[in-house]
């Protein structure tokens, strides 16, 4: 292997040892991770810093033939290698050359945004959205060649293929090649010419559109107080909590479940890391790393979880059998749909009642449990709730810690009936008293 890395044989598998760069949190005072900072003797205190470290990848097992290789490792090894090392190392693929949108998407940018420090879940989405509908269309069409023609039927093509495929997911395709090609012309792989607003052009996207065919989402889910009230009354720990802590502060879920009990300081919540896929980083945003109040109600259920718990004064908040976070998804599936599907009729959860099928009729869910939207739409319906109640746009979004208040109030204030029919009903009251008024005075 070149600089990037090396192989060798260990235990019986060929170990691939390469360094990258990236973004970590650890502790100011004795710099340890927040996974190994149970038995520091001091609280956690963190800061995020990019790191050099070491990291050991199994490549496949040592066979027979070739355990007489010490420092050569077999082709097909040394390939998988490459496959490893290819994102985390710098693209050598010349500007001159004519590539295709594949090679540039997976070689180039994918790398380019890793390098930049995008957090992992967001890239993870970012892939998502280009494997399952752009790669198998364009991954073989010149960089260069690709124009806005070709993009406005690309759109055309994929909202045919999906008829119920809504606009605003159209709209995430056009942004992820839109910026791929924005890279594509600052690295010089595409000719791009700067106006007289130095505005950059020569984006395929910029002139492409969305079919107008294509149906408008059904707008996202807000839980109401009610909702999460009910919720909570209803869920055993851990998930009662970590409701409570989603409705009452309107928290990330990847933030709740970064949490520890040294975050927890009087009347206020620290939030400093989340959690993904098992593993603790960074926040999305500056904005994001502030104090977030806790109310009374919320006060009162976190002493009574920590008393459950054993009283820890550190460690993390909602953890596994080996002190790390609890893993979301495994909570949602294992407690709360089984705890919120339940059978109108014999109270059975909806996977023991079809397993059973025994009780002589039919699942029907009992439409008196609250239906699970999600954690976001908890963080939704606090925005929603706050704004109903008088509270100013700007508040919300301290609250929320959005960077951004056209954030709040264009994704996360919604329109709710109620709050609708009531103030048509005060327009009207205001409109009527205007009229005798007038009538009264002619």
């Amino acid at each position: 292997m070149s600089q990037a890395g090396s192989i060798r044989q260990r235990d019986g598998y060929w170990i691939l040892r390469y360094r990258v760069t990236r973004p970590e949190l650890r502790c100011k005072v004795c710099g340890q991770l927040p996974t190994r900072h149970s038995r520091a003797g001091h609280s956690f205190d963190g800061e995020t810093k990019l790191v050099r470290v070491q990291l050991l990848k199994k490549l496949g097992k040592v066979e027979d033939c070739d355990k007489r290789l010490k420092k050569i490792a077999p082709a097909y090894i040394r390939e998988e290698a490459a496959r490893v090392i290819g994102p985390v190392t710098k693209s050598t693929i010349p500007p001159e050359r004519n590539i295709t949108v594949g090679e540039f998407v997976e070689t180039v940018y994918f790398p380019h945004l890793e390098a930049e420090g995008m957090k992992p879940s967001t890239i993870a989405g970012y892939r998502a959205r280009w494997n399952s509908q752009l790669k198998s269309r364009i991954a073989n069409k010149r960089l260069r060649e690709f124009d806005s023609t070709e993009a406005d039927e690309l759109f055309r093509d994929i909202a045919r293929s999906n008829p119920g495929m809504t606009r605003s997911t159209l709209r995430h395709f056009k942004s992820l090649l839109s910026g791929a090609y924005r890279l594509a012309i600052v690295r010089k792989y595409v000719s791009g010419f700067v106006d007289e607003n130095q505005k950059i052009h020569g984006n395929p996207m910029r002139e492409s559109s969305i079919p107008h065919s294509a149906p408008e989402g059904n707008g996202t889910y807000v839980y109401s107080a009610d909702d999460v009230v009910s919720m909570i009354g209803l869920l055993p720990e851990p998930a009662k909590t970590a409701v409570a802590i989603a409705g009452f502060t309107g928290l990330r879920c990847c933030e709740i479940f970064a949490l520890r009990w040294e975050d927890l300081q009087g009347s206020e919540l620290k939030v400093e890391r989340a959690v993904w896929n098992g593993k603790v980083g960074t926040l999305k945003t500056q904005a994001s790393r502030a104090p977030v109040p806790v109310i009374e109600p919320l006060q009162r259920r976190l002493a009574e979880y920590r008393w459950k718990c054993g009283d820890p004064q550190e460690g993390f908040m909602f953890p596994t059998s080996n002190r790390t976070p609890i893993d979301q998804t495994n909570l949602v599936d294992r407690i709360i749909l089984p705890t919120l599907n339940v059978c109108l009729y014999c109270g059975k959860n909806e996977e023991d009642h079809l397993i059973s099928n025994k009780d002589g009729h039919e699942y029907e869910r009992d439409p008196r449990r609250p239906k699970w939207r999600a954690w976001h739409a908890f963080r939704r319906g606090l925005a929603t709730t706050l704004h109903a109640s008088g509270e100013a746009d700007k508040t919300i979004q301290a609250i929320l810690r959005h960077a951004n208040v056209n954030t709040t109030q264009q994704c996360y204030i919604k329109a709710v009936p109620e709050n609708s029919t009531r103030a048509m009903l005060k327009f009207g009251a205001l409109i009527a008293d205007k009229m005798l008024t007038e009538f009264a005075t002619a």
